[in-house]
């Protein structure tokens, strides 16, 4: 089965998904429909496990609303017995993420491959 998504791009490999933005500009209606597409991958879609790459180009949507829909991606993964990573992080990311004091909350790593390591380890 070919699953579409409108706001993401998705690259399985077993019950763990790598997904990026498929636009780096979003308005707010858009970003929820995005989460609710990376939310229904992660729980119904078999993929529990998700890197999700916030680079390499820094995305325009990076504001309370994203971050707040991050914060409840995982938290709702964690509870389905799964994980968030997030990777590609350029430095305005982490700069912004280092102002709202999120850098400590999130499993930050260089990549997806990293990212499926360290899920195999």
């Amino acid at each position: 089965m070919v699953e579409s998504y409108r706001h993401i791009v998705v690259e399985r490999h077993g019950d763990v998904a790598f997904v990026r933005l498929a636009r780096l500009r979003l308005e707010e209606r858009e970003i929820y429909q995005m989460f609710t597409e990376v939310l229904h991958l992660g729980r119904e879609g078999g993929c529990p496990r998700i890197a999700f790459s916030l680079g390499p180009k820094t995305p325009e949507c990076m504001y309370s609303v994203f971050l707040a829909k991050l914060i409840g991606l995982q938290r709702r993964l964690r509870e389905a017995g799964g994980a968030l990573k997030l990777c590609q992080c350029t430095p305005q990311v982490i700069d912004i993420l280092d102002a709202c004091s999120l850098v400590e909350h999130f499993d930050i790593v260089a990549d997806p491959t990293t990212a499926l390591r360290e899920w195999s380890e």
